[in-house]
């Protein structure tokens, strides 16, 4: 049986690092638009919902297509609201007034602009073919581990790798992944049990780097405009 899922771009309007950063544009679309598209393009995606609390962002998402039939209550529009009450609120909203209801939920954030379709896609697929409760994108950390340091109160600088073991050293010198943001998916059952996303069985979908790249700073967004011209010529 196809699984129906729910792909929720989570917007909200109080940007406190970059005022607006939901609506800022690339290639003349805003970042909003861009995660609908690639919702829209996704063979795996049944439905698309925008949940935001913002009526310019709401505007934006309608005319990209996205569904909006309720708009963020105050509570999950907040600095300290999780994201994934926000994606509970809204597969709860499909069930309590539509029926509907999602066998999996996959949280769209509109600060990853390079994510296409087919990494949408290949998370989900990811998911589908392993017995995990959810799946998320990775791309590989930009350092091992027995690179990093341990700084002190004092300014005092100390080697991860001398604090490891014989044993951990070995295991840190293999291929090491960090989450990028772009695309998660988790199976229903357990979006509405977990408390983090660390609790769960997952598997990752590996993305490029650039493919990867999530704005959360006002320089990311600058440099996303210089890797938009070199993507998109």
């Amino acid at each position: 049986m196809t699984p129906k899922v729910l792909a929720i771009i989570t917007a909200r309007g109080g940007s406190k690092r970059i005022p607006g950063k939901n609506l800022l544009q690339l290639g003349g679309k805003s970042l909003v638009e861009l995660a609908v598209q690639s919702g829209q393009q996704s063979k795996l995606v049944s439905r698309i919902v925008l949940s935001t609390d913002d009526e310019q962002i709401a505007a934006a998402g309608r005319t990209a297509g996205a569904e909006l039939p309720f708009m963020r209550p105050p509570g999950l529009a907040s600095d300290i609201a999780s994201s994934w009450d926000v994606v509970r609120h809204a597969v709860k909203w499909y069930e309590d007034n539509q029926g509907w209801t999602a066998d999996i939920a996959v949280l769209l954030q509109p600060s990853s602009p390079f994510r296409r379709a087919e990494h949408i896609d290949g998370t989900i697929q990811a998911l589908l073919s392993s017995d995990a409760s959810a799946a998320l994108s990775v791309r590989q950390a930009d350092l091992p581990l027995t690179w990093m340091y341990h700084l002190a109160a004092d300014g005092a600088l100390t080697s991860i790798g001398k604090m490891l073991d014989s044993t951990e050293a070995s295991v840190s010198t293999q291929k090491l992944y960090q989450p990028c943001g772009a695309v998660y998916a988790i199976r229903r059952e357990t979006l509405f049990q977990m408390r983090h996303f660390a609790d769960v069985p997952v598997v990752g979908y590996v993305m490029e780097r650039i493919a990867a790249w999530d704005i959360d700073e006002w320089w990311e967004f600058k440099v996303a405009e210089l890797l938009w011209e070199e993507v998109n010529p």
